[in-house]
């Protein structure tokens, strides 16, 4: 009986102690840097509910600057669509200018960061027989 409880116990510190590491050792996302704020899009399954990501995630801004959404080199079957990324809530046009570029490779939106919150975007990208992929939905926060 005392063995048991002894052992039990270990487990319930071993995964006490796993739990809290998990934990704190989550790395915080860094703010871009001033200029053009990159944000490489990977798509892995133009279907799936994970297909698409992007990176950064979230994409954080400390000031006023262009964010530019590139489709990684190796998914050269894709492109973004007329409206590859959409800014779902956009008050006072926070967010303009937006441009498709590249050969649709590339997105770009101007941040004026005058509101300091968190914003939903949309990532649409079609494959090359001009079918629209399964939408991302990742954030942007002006801090």
């Amino acid at each position: 009986m005392i063995r048991r409880t002894v052992l039990l116990t270990a487990v319930g510190l071993l995964l006490g102690g796993c739990s809290s590491m998990q934990q704190g050792s989550a790395i915080a996302p860094s703010v871009c840097t001033p200029g053009v704020c990159k944000v490489v899009v990977t798509i892995t399954d133009s279907f799936g509910w994970d297909g698409i990501k992007t990176d950064p995630e979230p994409i954080v801004i400390g000031q006023s600057q262009l964010i530019q959404w590139r489709i990684h080199d190796s998914n050269s079957e894709y492109t973004f669509a007329s409206d590859g990324i959409t800014i779902n809530w956009n008050p006072g046009q926070e967010f303009d200018d937006p441009k498709l570029l590249a050969a649709g490779k590339m997105f770009s939106w101007h941040d004026k960061y005058t509101i300091k919150d968190k914003f939903k975007y949309t990532v649409n990208v079609r494959n090359r027989n001009g079918v629209r992929c399964r939408p991302y939905d990742p954030v942007i926060h002006n801090q």
